[in-house]
Order: structure tokens, then C-alpha cells, then sequence
């Protein structure tokens, strides 16, 4: 992505110039010059155009321009493709400029908090550890497994937790009151750390812990539906991410939520591939396995036997 950004400006500045249409910079991404519509004896500089995304508009007679303008026949369908996805994501870095927000101290459910079992679905101590699971035994979150959902300067803003009760079909997974599954990141922390140029986008929440463990950073999307909006993509831009691979299940669900996927906005700021496409999951695949859940547990046991 880095080799086309820029480069628009460029494009668009020497046009101007063969055009000789003298222009002055107005801003970090605009500059203005005489209107561009013909028909309009433009006498004064008028026409803004956002070096950014290639847009432009004059302000008195409304004449529109867009990137198209700048590079038409410049560059094929492919190259024009990624040269626009660039430009938006750009421009989102520029506007998610990131508030010092303060996450207010959340309620959490610490009665009786034991470990988690060694070795639990093939989770090693260390990414338990990391990610802060814990056993509760009393109240509201009596025999549940807690896990804490922690911002970038690992203030816990959320949690989920997990019923241990096999016959519980109902409540199995319960959030914390409040939580905006759009807006949240988990593990934001870890993204925040690590800034992942590749990020898997996973359903559930042991999925997510499996993959970090087996060395590929990824994201929860709190089951199977999809969870994204503006506020959120624009922190996966800020956090440098570049390329999102779709690992839901191999299911009618998660086959519906990847084609939802492929049609959302998420196009429009990353590369989006599938799962299935993606060398480091081959062996995944190969297994059959459901899950990267199933997978890593599996995978534990063979590696320990």
C-alpha cells in the first residue's frame, strides 16, 4: 500500500501544470486553482480538490471532479482498484486521530476467582495469562469462565464470560451490560501492541485466544453476524492493519457472513481474502476441524502425546 500513497497528489499536481492552471496549496490535503468546467469563466481561484482522494468541487458553479479525472488512462482496472482503496485509507488514518480516552473502572466479577485449569482446550498458561481468563465459583457468574475485554492501555472496558454447564444451551456466552460489539476490538490490546499488517477476523472469542497462540494475530466478531462500523475499521486503520483474512466457520452462517463481509466496506480499506486462501492456515484447513479452537487443541494433544 505504501508505494501508491502519494502518488495521486503527484498525478494531479502535474496535470495542473500541462493544464496550466496555476494552483496554491490550502491544507495538509487540498489545494485550489481556477474551476475546471469549461463552460465557466472562472476569474478567480475557485475549485478545491482533495489531493487525498482525487475529489474536487467548484464552489461557485458546483463543477465536480473525481480520481477517475486524475488517472484515466493512467492505470489498468487492477492498479486503479488498489490505488483507490489506498487513497480512503489514507485518508482514514488522517481523520482517526486517536483521543486520550479514559475507560471508567468496570464492575467485574472477581467472587471466588480460581485459575483456569492447565492446559484448558489446548490453551497454554502463558496466552491464559495474557489474555487474564479466570474461573469464577459464586454469583451471578457462578462456574463460568470470565474473559476480560481490555482497550489499548489494557483498561478492562467490557468482559464476556462462558457457562461451564454442558446442558446450558441458552446462556452459554454473556457479555457484560452495554457492550457495543460494532465499536469493540478484542483484543484491542494486543493489536495495539503488535500492529498486525495481516488479521484474521474469527466468530468466537476462544477461536481469537487459539489463533494469537498459534502466531496469528486476530480478532473476534462476537459470533456469526457482522460486526463492523466506520468507528471500528477506522481503528484497525490506525493500528496499521492491511489485509483481513475471513476465518468463520465452515457452516451456512459463517458462509452467509463472508459474502456479507465481501459486500460491506471493509473492501474499501483492506484486502479481504478468504481463509481458505491464506497459506500460514493450510494445515487448518487440511484438518477439517470447525474451528481454530478445535484445531489448536487437537493439534496440543497430538504435539503432547
Amino acid at each position: 500500500m505504501e508505494m501508491v500513497e502519494g502518488l495521486l497528489e503527484d498525478i494531479i499536481k502535474k496535470k495542473l501544470d500541462e493544464m496550466k492552471f496555476p494552483y496554491r496549496q490550502t491544507g495538509v490535503e487540498y489545494v485550489t486553482t481556477n474551476c475546471l468546467n469549461p463552460a465557466h469563466d472562472d476569474k478567480s481561484p475557485s475549485f478545491a480538490i482533495n489531493t487525498t482522494t482525487g475529489g474536487g468541487r467548484c464552489f461557485s458553479c458546483k463543477y465536480p471532479v473525481n480520481a477517475q479525472f486524475w488517472l484515466g488512462g493512467l492505470m489498468d482496472e487492477e492498479t486503479l482498484d488498489e490505488f483507490m482503496r489506498s487513497a480512503k485509507y489514507s485518508k482514514l488514518r488522517v481523520d482517526n486521530v486517536k483521543e486520550d480516552k479514559f475507560t471508567p473502572p468496570l464492575q467485574v466479577p472477581r467472587d471466588s476467582e480460581q485459575p483456569i485449569p492447565s492446559n484448558w482446550r489446548g490453551l497454554s498458561d502463558e496466552w491464559v495469562a495474557e489474555f487474564r481468563l479466570y474461573h469464577c465459583e459464586v454469583g451471578k457468574y457462578k462456574n463460568r469462565y470470565i474473559f476480560p475485554m481490555l482497550d489499548a492501555k489494557e483498561n478492562m472496558f467490557a468482559y464476556n464470560s462462558r457457562d461451564l454447564d454442558p446442558t446450558n444451551k441458552t446462556n452459554k456466552y454473556m457479555y457484560s451490560f452495554g457492550l457495543n460489539t460494532k465499536e469493540a476490538l478484542y483484543p484491542e490490546w494486543l493489536l495495539a501492541v503488535h500492529r498486525p499488517t495481516d488479521m484474521l477476523i474469527v466468530e468466537g472469542f476462544m477461536d481469537c485466544i487459539s489463533a494469537w497462540q498459534l502466531g496469528l494475530p486476530a480478532l473476534a466478531n462476537f459470533g456469526a453476524n457482522v460486526s463492523f462500523d466506520m468507528e471500528k475499521i477506522g481503528k484497525l486503520v490506525g493500528y496499521g492493519v492491511d489485509r483481513i483474512i475471513l476465518v468463520l466457520d465452515e457452516d451456512e452462517a459463517g458462509e452467509k457472513v463472508k459474502q456479507e463481509y465481501l459486500e460491506s466496506k471493509l473492501p474499501e480499506y483492506f484486502e479481504v481474502i478468504l481463509g481458505r486462501n491464506f497459506k500460514p492456515l493450510a494445515d487448518f484447513y487440511a484438518s477439517g476441524l470447525k474451528d481454530l479452537s478445535d484445531y489448536l487443541e487437537t493439534k496440543r494433544s497430538g504435539e503432547e502425546g
